[in-house]
């Protein structure tokens, strides 16, 4: 299985906003953050979804079998990550749950890796240098990531096998 370019899907930009998930149950697979929807994306949300989708194949369950549509986004990334390290390490092994926490905590290390809130500069007011400036900062951070995401889920899965 090969998962690549979920980067190249979103638009790009600081300014730029996406839609929040629709669906209850799609709701179960979206970062807390961006549950509510008109917030810039973030690579970490993908890395989030991606790490439920690990889960539901580590435990060979849905996710929404076992969690309520009704909670608090923040309520269900809690019981994903303590299914998580409760359950997932005797299923498939250390370093298959290692990989899956590190995307739904967003465990990466990254110098200057934020979650976007809905309280997000006012870019139109911004000079273009200023803009600029924030973009290359923000590709930077996207670089590291992207390493961090190599390191931390990529390598470890892929000496992984059945």
């Amino acid at each position: 299985m090969f998962l690549t370019g979920y980067e190249l899907a979103r638009p790009s930009g600081l300014s730029k906003v996406t839609m929040g998930p629709s669906g209850h149950a799609l709701n179960l697979y979206a970062h807390p953050a961006y549950r509510p929807g008109n917030v810039r994306y973030c690579r970490l949300f993908d890395i989030y979804s991606l790490g439920v989708t690990l889960l539901e194949i580590g435990l060979w369950r849905c996710v929404d079998s076992d969690l309520d549509v009704q909670q608090s986004p923040s309520r269900v990334q809690d019981l994903l990550v303590q299914a998580c390290k409760e359950e997932l390490g005797p299923a498939m092994g250390v370093n298959y749950r290692e990989a899956v926490r590190c995307c739904l905590e967003g465990d990466f290390s990254v110098p200057g890796l934020s979650i976007p809130t809905c309280a997000e500069p006012d870019w139109e007011v911004m000079s273009k240098e200023d803009i600029m400036r924030a973009e290359a900062a923000e590709e930077k951070i996207n670089r590291d990531l992207s390493e961090a995401f190599y390191w931390k889920v990529i390598s470890p899965l892929a000496k992984l096998y059945a």
